[in-house]
């Protein structure tokens, strides 16, 4: 289910309750109901955020119009602005508000394994997988994909996630508006 806004305190309260079933969402894009309106909802009118069959949320990280969620198999989808890439989808395309936006039809992001930890910046995304790597996708800009070319990757068909070189295995990721 979505919140479209809740204080830091407030999510922290319902996370604390291990409630997996609910998505923390604050921007109309993100919030994955099938309009593009903009919602100010009580607690009480939350709409529920389909992504698809058996797809049991385990964690929910967002940042400035873009989310993800990371499954209880280890498995990732993101949705909302996607102008850098940040889906890992391919294209440039928003997802979450058109109704055949998310669901089944929302792709799982493949990183050849399964994902353990997710960072979402301003307008990138990285990961940690269960091998220890570290996978970054989005605007690179300012080197925040790890790749030293300061470009973007992810919004054009065969983009591949950057694999970062962190000189061992990660086990966390955490990213902020320009870095990682």
């Amino acid at each position: 289910r979505c919140l479209p806004a809740a204080s830091a305190d407030e999510l922290e309260d319902l996370v604390t309750q291990q409630r997996p079933e609910l998505v923390f969402i604050v921007a109309e894009d993100q919030l994955g109901i099938g309009d593009k309106n903009p919602h100010v909802d009580t607690y009480a009118a939350l709409h529920p955020v389909n992504l698809g069959a058996n797809f049991r949320i385990a964690r929910v990280e967002n940042a400035t119009g873009t989310s993800c969620a990371l499954s209880t198999l280890g498995e990732l989808k993101c949705w909302g602005l996607n102008k850098d890439g940040q889906l890992a989808l391919g294209d440039v395309r928003p997802r979450g508000a058109e109704p055949t936006d998310l669901g089944d039809q929302l792709p799982k992001i493949n990183l050849g394994a399964k994902v353990i930890d997710v960072a979402v910046g301003r307008s990138h995304v990285c990961a940690v997988t269960d091998q220890g790597r570290v996978r970054c996708w989005g605007k690179g800009a300012s080197g925040q994909l790890g790749n030293e070319a300061a470009t973007s990757v992810g919004g054009q068909a065969g983009d591949q996630p950057v694999t970062v070189n962190v000189g061992g295995a990660a086990t966390r990721v955490r990213a902020g508006r320009n870095h990682t």
